[in-house]
């Protein structure tokens, strides 16, 4: 990992996927009715445990990064393109969404205000109404202002020092946040119709996922406490995680967490919260520490890892279609379950794709080629200003030079700059002339194949080399390729010297 960097965990993805369709039929079983059906009701009713499932896998990859960073001492991510690439992921399709449900789910006219809160998430700070076809949209309020705020969070917990109990310890206190404010709803302070869509009452999911990174990323780079190595261990019982997060889902099913068909009051809603949070830990540990589990290897089969690419889609457009198809076909209410779900996730799925492949992923791959435009790459020096073709950077022949045995071009500007005594006229130095031995397309292969590696094959001479001897000393994007010099002196050095 310290070679190549941050690895996707593919089984993540596909779980994001798994998640998207659980919450479609979550809003299936209200729309049918089947959520207020004595005993199997409540279960159907809980299925909304799927966004904590979210929310910890969006701690877990977006803070991924500046853990990884900090481990490594590679650059952190920065907070500008963090924010452009957030943006063109959730933005552009959330509009289209938006502009969609305004024009064609029968509602009120819609004023200039709604557009205005809905295009910049902050509805729900307002008005706790969940909208036709866009209610879902109460956890993008969250993601958001969590987008906007973990580069500070990334500060604060990481800190100066790779210390990684540290950043766990500071992570983890995201979840008395969430406690002392589902209290607060509880005991009717905080609204329970509006403040359960804000932030806070997801910060401990958030946390969790932030915590889960640091570690994985402290066990990949070698730096984690020998303790941490259970997680490892641990995570290969994928059964008996999904069995504890089975049991978690079983007792928030329970009027402990809330009576079927009634808000949570008092100490039920602060239950409630933990028990999801038990439920989403207990399936997010076993797949991002789990290995080549049968559990990952099924969750990386291409159906659900193309199920959690078009997810955000499925996330969006679920409810659209479902109004839609209940506009033209007569009212949900009533119907099969079954054949509600499958018209309905089959639908989506449609519109998802159509979103996947006609907008966010041109979008996304649009704004990497931006960025890649924006700063050199592959390895390629940047031009200086007035700097000609060929020329060699500067700092590359000092390194030369060095390496040559003579001085560097600092001590010799020193030198220049001091009084110097008459003496014989100087002899021309040696020239160095440099050629590519490999074309252009070949330095660049060339480059990717072995730049940052070490060779062990034996050099000549029957010299034996040894890891390290020939590391390379210069920045990569200094040196496009490899190179060889050749020395040539004036007619009048040559001789010993040039022998």
């Amino acid at each position: 990992m310290a070679s190549t960097g941050l690895s996707r965990v593919h089984a993540l993805d596909a779980l994001r996927g798994v998640a998207a369709a659980g919450v479609v039929a979550s809003h299936v079983a209200y729309g049918v009715g089947l959520s207020w059906e004595p005993g199997i009701g409540i279960w159907f009713i809980r299925l909304h445990v799927f966004v904590s499932i979210f929310f910890i896998h969006s701690g877990y990859v977006l803070f991924r990064p500046y853990v990884y960073a900090k481990a490594t001492g590679a650059p952190a991510p920065r907070l500008w393109a963090q924010y452009k690439k957030r943006f063109l992921r959730l933005v552009p399709a959330y509009w289209v969404v938006v502009i969609a449900v305004f024009l064609f789910v029968p509602r009120n006219p819609t004023s200039w205000q709604t557009w205005v809160q809905h295009f910049t998430f902050t509805q729900f700070y307002f008005d706790a109404t969940l909208r036709p076809g866009i209610g879902q949209a109460w956890s993008l309020t969250a993601q958001v202002a969590f987008s906007v705020l973990l580069p500070f969070l990334a500060a604060a917990s990481l800190w100066r020092r790779w210390r990684p109990k540290r950043t766990v310890f500071l992570c983890l206190l995201l979840v008395p946040v969430t406690i002392v404010w589902s209290i607060l709803i509880g005991l009717g302070d905080l609204s329970v119709f509006m403040h359960v869509l804000w932030l806070p009452d997801g910060a401990a999911a958030f946390g969790i996922g932030m915590a889960l990174a640091c570690v994985d990323v402290a066990l990949r780079t070698n730096t984690a406490p020998k303790s941490w190595h259970v997680f490892d261990f641990v995570g290969r019982a994928q059964w008996a995680f999904l069995a504890l997060a089975l049991a978690f889902y079983a007792i928030a099913a329970t009027p402990i967490a809330g009576a079927q068909g009634d808000l949570p009051r008092g100490a039920e809603y602060p239950i409630r919260d933990m028990l999801f949070l038990g439920v989403a830990t207990c399936v997010v540990v076993p797949i991002a520490f789990g290995g080549n589990t049968r559990l990952n290897g099924f969750l990386s089969s291409m159906p659900l890892r193309w199920l959690g690419t078009v997810s955000y889609g499925l996330y969006l457009w679920h409810l659209f279609f479902l109004e839609m198809y209940a506009k033209y076909t007569g009212p949900l209410f009533g119907r099969s379950f079954l054949g509600v779900y499958a018209v309905g996730l089959a639908g989506s799925l449609v519109l998802a794709s159509i979103s996947w492949y006609g907008l966010e992923r041109p979008i996304s791959q649009w704004g990497r080629a931006r960025s890649r435009t924006a700063s050199p790459q592959g390895g390629q020096p940047e031009r200086r200003e007035g700097a000609q073709a060929g020329d060699l950077r500067p700092e590359l022949v000092g390194a030369v030079a060095g390496n040559a045995g003579w001085p560097s071009a600092r001590h010799e500007e020193r030198r220049w700059q001091q009084p110097q005594p008459a003496g014989p006229a100087a002899q021309p130095g040696p020239v160095i002339h440099w050629h590519s031995t490999i074309d252009a397309p070949a330095q660049q292969e060339h480059q990717r194949a072995h730049n940052g590696y070490q060779h062990t094959d034996p050099a000549p001479g029957g010299h034996q080399r040894q890891p390290g001897d020939d590391r390379q000393t210069f920045p990569p994007d200094a040196v496009p390729s490899r190179y060889t010099g050749r020395v040539a002196f004036p007619p009048e050095q040559r001789g010993e010297q040039n022998q």
